[in-house]
Formats: structure tokens, sequence, C-alpha cells
């Protein structure tokens, strides 16, 4: 059984003697209560989240279990007793969790405790731990391991894994979380940024957010003293649907709010901190105007205006386009990560990718004055 996406919480005995065999937690779950799965005497196999926090008393007992995964990048903090070590024939249960989490798991007090520990190989692939869908054949992010080196990461579009291939759907709950050193990242093909997934990544300062239609709760958000104050300018998509409460709490320094979208998507007034709705311009379709201003929670900006006009093919923006653009699109071209705003300018050949064609269509461009 695969429970419901979004679901934050599992109640007291919310599945108690059903004749469940197996359950996939999702990644939102930050809470299981006491006795959930209590008597569920044919359950064999289950799949903890990475954000997992609070366990109940008696959660599992009296069951077949035979392994638990869990996908949370370092130790759950769990109180000693409330995992179960054996199954109801006796037969120690055994603990697979993320390859480069397993010292962590092992030196554990409670965890440390189950017999056999294992690394999950099949969900963690080059650094990222992955949620993989064999039915919808999806793939959402739930933690990943970068080097403090890497200060820029693009999500990839697929993901491979037993000789299959997996669409990226989603960056999951706290996946990039507390990654205090990245500062540049693209979306890529996910369209869903769950909860708290960048929280308190104070480098941050450009986000491509390609084809995002959903941004979870504090997506974007700060505690503990933390500030993201390098994050300036946010340019959201025409794809996007809806913002959640605080997502972009912690981003204190926006100057520029650029949302895509012609029909306004659903945010409220805590979406941003309080300061962004003075300090911050908010552009949005020219035909889009009113409706944003009559919003709730968009009006609250006190500059709304129509996004600029560009031309295509002037990537510096200076007006007109000539030669210095083509270099522009050059460095732009080999860089990769092309923001939105900077697409509509940047596909010159009108083919939905920035490369190299553009430059050379750019040149031609150039060369004709056009």
């Amino acid at each position: 059984m695969v429970l419901p996406k979004h679901l934050t919480s599992i109640g007291k005995q919310a599945f108690a003697n059903t004749a469940l065999t197996s359950v996939v937690i999702p990644d939102y779950v930050t809470t299981i209560g006491d006795e959930a799965f209590v008597a569920c005497a044919e359950l064999t196999d289950v799949t903890l989240p990475a954000s997992l926090t609070t366990l109940g008393n008696g959660v599992f007992p009296t069951t077949k279990l035979s392994s638990f995964t869990i996908k949370a990048p370092q130790a759950p903090a769990i109180e000693a007793g409330k995992l179960p070590l054996q199954n109801l024939y006796g037969t120690a249960i055994t603990l697979h969790c993320p390859s480069p989490a397993i010292n962590s798991y092992i030196n554990d007090e409670v965890w440390g405790q189950f017999a056999t520990i294992t690394p999950d190989a099949d969900s963690f692939l080059d650094g990222l731990v992955w949620a993989l869908d064999e039915s919808e054949m999806t793939a959402v992010l739930t933690a990943q391991y970068l080097p403090y080196e890497e200060v820029e990461f693009t999500m990839p579009n697929f993901v491979e894994a037993y000789d299959q291939t997996f669409a990226v759907t989603e960056i999951g709950a706290r996946a990039f979380s507390e990654l205090h050193h990245l500062e540049r990242v693209d979306i890529g093909s996910a369209t869903v940024i769950g909860n708290y997934a960048f929280q308190n990544c104070e480098a941050l300062r450009q986000v491509n957010f390609r084809n995002v239609e959903t941004i979870g709760w504090l997506a974007f958000g700060t505690g503990g003293g933390v500030v993201m104050d390098r994050l300036t300018e946010l340019d959201l998509p025409a794809t996007l649907t809806s913002v959640g409460s605080r997502t972009f709490q912690g981003a204190t320094a926006l100057t520029k709010v650029t949302v895509r979208a012609s029909e306004v998507p659903g945010a409220v007034a805590n979406s941003f901190v309080n300061s962004t709705y003075s300090t911050a311009t908010l552009y949005v379709p020219q035909e889009a105007i009113e409706q944003y201003r009559s919003h709730a929670a968009w009006g609250l900006f006190a500059r709304i205006e129509a996004i600029p006009t560009r031309i295509r093919g002037d990537v510096n923006g200076d007006g007109s386009v000539d030669g210095n653009d083509v270099s522009a699109l050059l460095e732009m071209a080999l860089a990769g990560g092309v923001s939105a705003e900077q697409a509509i300018v940047a596909d010159v050949n009108g083919d939905g990718s920035v490369d190299g064609n553009d430059v050379s269509a750019l040149l031609e461009m150039a060369l004709a004055g056009e």
C-alpha cells in the first residue's frame, strides 16, 4: 500500500487490525501515532520516510515484518523500545538505510540495536536518494549528499534504475534542507517542490524554477537565526499554480518577484515575509495585472507592474541586437541553467532550448542588422 502524497501524520491505531502486507509511508509524514499498525499480522515490509521525526508507542508489534527501509539521511531521534527488533516468529528484522548514512544508524543507540543493518542500494544513486514508483515510473528526490565544493546543482530529468527509466517529478520534503553551501539550483523537470525542501540554504542566490507547479510551505524558509539574504530575485514560471504558507519566509532580501502565470496562482498572506511586500516589485503578465492586484495575497505587494517586453536576441538587455549579445549568448549557452526570463530572449531560433544553434542564429541576425 502506498499512502497518499502530502499526508503529514498517521493517527493512533489508523491501520490497526488490517490485512496490509506492505506499506510505503510518503515523505511528508513526520509523525506516526501509537499502535498505528498494531495487529497487522500480515505486514511484512515497511518503508519509512526521510521526514520522520516522531514514532509512537507500539506502532509495529505482532506482525510478520522481515525488514524496515528508512530513507532518512541521518538516524532520526526515536526513543528506545519503539522499534520492533523481531517479528512475531522471533526472527530478527533487517534494517535498510541510505548507503552513506549506514554508520549513523549503526552507531545510534536505538537504531543500532537491529541485528542486521544494510544499505538500501536501490534508492541511492550517484549521491542522490530517490523514492521510485514502479507503477507510475516516477522518481522523487528525498535526500542528497553533495560535496561541500559543489555549489551548483541541476536536477536530472530522469533516473535509471532496475534497468528502467523513471521520470523525475518532485523534490521531496527537506531534500536540500540545511545544505548551507548551495548557491545555484536548477529544478529540471520537477513540478513539485516539497515542504522545507531548501530550508536554511543561506548561500542560495539563484533558482531556475523551470516548469514548477507547486511550491510547499517553508520550502525556502529559515530558522535558528539563519538568513537567506543572497536570493534577491525570483522568476516563477507560467506553470505555477500554488505557493504554500511561509514558502519564501527566509528570502528577506527580495527586490524583484516575477510571476509569469496568467492565471493567478494560489498563495496566502504569509507566503512571503512581510517586508517583501514593500521592498520588492511584483512583475506579472500585462493581461492579469488587475487579477493580481485584487488577490488577497499577491495584492499585498505595494508595486505590481507588467513584465517588461524583451526583444528576442537582446541577451544583454541594452535594447539592441549586436555582437555584444552574441558574446553574452555564447557564455549563457556554455554555462547552461537558463532561467525562464533569459529563455525568452535567448531562444533565438524558437526550438525551446538555448544552445549553439541559437548562437549561430543570433550571429546571422546581428550581421543582417535585424
